[in-house]
């Protein structure tokens, strides 16, 4: 296990024990859609969040706080940003399921 998979193992742990069940299917869905935005961002970059790599083609510029509308409730979701001549990040997959949910988007 790497040290990303541990915190992020001890992130989801601390989110479920803090998160009421009403708004604990909003929240995992938030985690799912930042991890799986994140690792989109270190796959076009080369390397990971904060990692040095001779690999690295790119780097990120923050993020983008965005609410997500969802039949579980509202999600907030960070959409991390890449540098202005880069190709930005699209949360297509978040796009993709709320189309196919009956939403406009």
């Amino acid at each position: 296990m790497t040290k990303n998979m541990i915190a992020e193992t001890v992130a989801l742990k601390a989110l479920l024990s803090e998160t009421a069940d009403h708004h604990i299917l909003a929240e995992m869905l938030g985690f799912v859609a930042d991890r799986l935005m994140a690792l989109d961002v270190d796959q076009r970059c080369g390397a990971g969040t904060h990692e040095r790599s001779t690999e690295r083609v790119n780097h990120r510029n923050g993020d983008r706080e965005r609410r997500w509308e969802t039949r579980a409730g509202t999600v907030d979701v960070q959409i991390p940003k890449l540098p202005p001549q880069s190709e930005q990040v699209s949360p297509a997959l978040l796009l993709k399921v709320h189309s196919e949910a009956g939403g406009t988007g």
